[in-house]
């Protein structure tokens, strides 16, 4: 698995914007952007290359760019970026590829067998669609059946795009019908004594209904 390639004794905190103040001057911070960058890059377009629908290929597709004329807080900004790359396990292929196998395996595991290499990037992207409509509290206590949604798309040949995409719609239409509920204007109390003043009259009229039709049922 690819290692960090920090300067030795430093740690990803180090190259945290305000700490990186008291490590490197703004020439080390720029000089130390450059090396890592282009550590970063050759590993992102091998990542690109293997598993170009991975996290990671998708959130710095592209590549870090060059610091051209960036200076103070903006580059320390960029090495921080790059550090955060550069720490992470799933930043180069190794990582990805065991992180994958790690992953298919617990799923598997836990009995969702449809789950596998091949649609391991469909799985990821379904997952990453719905989460984006939902609270953490809710995707967490919900994980279980959003999985089985997934597998039940594959097991029907459906696109798990569009089935995300269907669901989203379903959970956008239930929290607005709740909303509107909860939102639901209360009647005045000028309105409620009226209620309750037809309510009245309502009450008094029906045993007369009632009597008159009984009369007319004895004739």
């Amino acid at each position: 698995m690819a290692t960090n390639r920090f300067k030795p004794g430093l740690s990803l905190g180090d190259y945290y914007p305000s700490a990186a103040r008291q490590v490197f001057t703004e020439a080390e911070a720029r000089k130390e952007y450059a090396r890592l960058r282009k550590i970063a890059n050759r590993r992102l377009e091998a990542l690109e290359r293997n598993y170009p629908k991975s996290q990671m290929a998708r959130m710095f597709k592209g590549g870090f760019p060059a610091a051209g004329k960036d200076a103070g807080q903006r580059i320390y900004s960029r090495l921080f970026d790059v550090a955060r790359y550069m720490q992470s396990a799933l930043g180069s292929v190794s990582g990805e590829r065991a992180y994958r196998k790690k992953m298919i395996a617990s799923l598997q595991e836990a009995g969702y067998t449809k789950i596998n290499a091949k649609n391991f990037d469909d799985f990821t992207m379904f997952m990453e669609e719905v989460k984006q409509h939902m609270s953490e509290r809710e995707f967490a206590a919900k994980s279980e059946q959003i999985v089985e949604l997934f597998e039940q798309a594959v097991e029907e040949d459906a696109d798990p795009e569009e089935v995300a995409k269907a669901f989203n719609e379903y959970l956008s239409e239930r929290k607005d019908i709740k909303k509107a509920r909860k939102n639901k204007p209360q009647p005045s109390s000028y309105e409620k004594a009226a209620q309750k003043r037809t309510s009245k009259r309502q009450s008094k009229l029906q045993p007369l209904g009632s009597s008159k039709q009984r009369k007319r049922t004895r004739r």
